[in-house]
């Protein structure tokens, strides 16, 4: 990590790009700075296009990100010790089948938006290998004013 932002205390944005997809313009908005998660075989032209940016970057995995290890090594370099995935279904499947999701919140909407084809919460999830459902203990449910409600679930 670039000695600089060693002593950021604000949060952190960490995104998975073993692939080198992204070309980031912005690397901080609001005292969020961003870090990348990458594996072995991240191109090394991308490692130095991110040193070159001072973005902090985390190798883990080979071939691609190994989630078990990135989460450990995330928590030692950040000082952290809970992670909030805002991700898609596809990381979030993936979170959920490494055993790696301790609490599911879910704040359901006042709207109805989608598609037959618009992804799920939790996407790629094979049910037939969970005995057919993943166990979840509810924590709390909260109706609020606009009318949505949030569901915090615990993960067994």
């Amino acid at each position: 990590m670039p000695e600089k932002l060693r002593t950021h205390s604000g949060q952190w944005l960490v995104v998975i790009d073993s692939r080198a997809r992204v070309r980031w313009s912005s690397v901080e908005q609001d005292g969020t700075k961003l870090a990348v998660l990458i594996s072995s075989t991240t191109p090394a032209a991308y490692r130095q296009f991110l040193r070159e940016h001072d973005v902090p970057y985390l190798e883990t995995g080979d071939g691609r990100v190994d989630l078990r290890q990135a989460l450990g090594r995330v928590g030692e370099a950040f000082g952290v010790d809970r992670i909030v995935s805002t991700a898609g279904g596809v990381l979030n499947g993936a979170f959920l089948r490494a055993g790696l999701v301790d609490e599911i919140d879910i704040q359901f909407l006042p709207a109805v938006v989608g598609r037959a084809e618009a992804p799920a919460i939790f996407e790629g999830y094979d049910f037939s290998a969970a005995s057919g459902f993943y166990d979840l203990r509810l924590i709390s449910a909260e109706s609020r004013p606009d009318g949505s409600i949030f569901i915090r679930y615990a993960a067994r």
